[in-house]
């Protein structure tokens, strides 16, 4: 089923030939498309998986990604379509992406060199970045960042292992544009501001350091409407089974505002100019100019 988050009605969707129920991971109604993705798992020699996106108007086009397991499908969106492509805790397998238009056909597609960790778009402008940690999150690869133009032309590459900072700096957790520049985010906090030609502008260093004194990991960049960028972090010092998100930072893309948690951080969520690290127990909430 379809539900219309405008008015929540619901719509029953049919299931297209080829599809097969038990694999079926999410199924959306998108105006003009009818968006299908399946996941299931291949044996051998090497285990793997294939995640199928069935692309639907009156007939299904269908585009397959072989992962490593436990990746899942994720759909981004821009104004001019849609991007495919699969989240993966295996930060050194090759990225993959497929981009449609807004009626679902074929625009292009982009791989790259490790697994794509965020999409962002502004001004005609598609970007890819690529970067993550192992489960235990002791080994972190990536750092690239992609600007494609919409016809898929590469407008410029750069990897952030090629500027100051220590080993963490450069593995990319999140991204944003904003007034004209691309604001990336670290794996310890640290953002990279570039401009629109791929130059870096500043580097803005993470106020996680200075409160922890030790090597922190962001876990989960989230971003407010256009004008905040929120994360949790946790130390690093601890061991990698017993590693939780004690604090929650924000940053208007000015200042930089941190807070220790009481318990840990389980997930951060964001609403309208709200931040809220939701605990086991309870929840810390913070939005500009108040604390709860």
């Amino acid at each position: 089923m379809s539900i219309n988050l405008d008015d929540f009605t619901i719509t029953k969707l049919g299931i297209p030939e080829g599809v097969d129920l038990t694999e079926l991971a999410f199924a959306v109604n998108l105006g003009n498309i009818s968006l299908y993705s399946t996941l299931h798992s291949v044996g051998g020699k090497y285990n793997f998986e294939i995640i199928e996106y069935y692309v639907c108007t009156e007939n299904c086009l269908v585009y397959p990604f072989k992962v490593p397991p436990n990746s899942y499908p994720l759909i981004y969106t821009f104004p001019g379509g849609y991007v495919l492509t699969f989240k993966t805790n295996d930060a050194f397998t090759n990225g993959s992406a497929v981009v449609l238009n807004k009626n679902g056909g074929f625009m292009w597609n982009v791989t790259t060199r490790y697994a794509i960790s965020d999409f962002e778009y502004s001004n005609n402008t598609l970007f890819f970045s690529t970067g993550g940690t192992e489960p235990g999150g002791t080994l972190i690869t990536g750092g690239d960042i992609y600007a494609f133009s919409l016809n898929g032309s590469l407008k410029w590459h750069i990897n952030l292992r090629n500027y100051e900072g220590k080993f963490y700096d450069w593995g990319i957790a999140g991204m944003k544009a904003h007034n004209g520049d691309l604001y990336v985010v670290g794996y310890t906090g640290r953002i990279y501001i570039i401009d629109s030609k791929g130059k870096l502008k500043k580097i803005v260093a993470s106020p996680v350091y200075k409160r922890l004194k030790t090597p922190s990991l962001i876990k989960g960049v989230k971003v407010a409407k256009d004008d905040l960028i929120a994360f949790a972090y946790l130390d690093i010092k601890t061991s990698s089974l017993f590693r939780k998100a004690k604090g929650i930072c924000v940053y208007d893309f000015g200042n930089f505002k941190c807070w220790r948690t009481k318990e840990p951080v389980s997930k951060i969520l964001v609403w309208d100019k709200w931040v809220i690290g939701e605990g086991i127990d309870g929840v810390c909430a913070w939005r500009r100019g108040v604390n709860q």
